[in-house]
């Protein structure tokens, strides 16, 4: 894939793409930092997926000027988890950090009871813990 340029004629430094099947995943490039975001939310509405995705391209942004001395940009591909079974490679592989969203609870909502957690974490390819958040609400 070649980076494109933006109508202001700078490089494209953040890319979302949502993996659904097999097929979507895109071939690993080296002009890519891959993020495997793990959608655990089973088609439930979900603010903290996109907020995963928005702050990692915010992210991106303020690093600009690194990205494109590098050549880089950044592509988050979310993995529907729960509900396309779609799961990234492990450790060691095409992606330089893995994002867990947390999830629903329960898949059966009548049995997680009064309380929905949400947790958020990330780590790099080596499995160093970079942040972790939990967050529990009641209804």
């Amino acid at each position: 894939m070649k980076h494109e340029a933006q109508s202001d004629g700078s490089r494209e430094v953040f890319r979302w793409l949502r993996v659904s099947r097999k097929e979507d995943v895109p071939p690993a490039s080296r002009r890519y930092i891959d993020v495997a975001l793990l959608d655990m939310n089973h088609a439930w509405p979900n603010l903290g997926h996109d907020a995963i995705v928005r702050t990692i391209g915010e992210i991106a942004e303020d690093a600009r000027p690194a990205l494109e001395e590098a050549s880089l940009a950044v592509r988050v591909l979310s993995y529907d988890v729960r509900r396309r079974l779609q799961v990234p490679e492990g450790p060691g592989g095409r992606h330089e950090i893995y994002v867990g969203t947390g999830g629903p609870g329960h898949l059966d909502p009548p049995t997680t009871g009064s309380r929905s957690s949400r947790r958020a974490s990330a780590k790099t390819r080596r499995g160093k813990r970079l942040f972790s958040v939990s967050s529990t609400r009641s209804q």
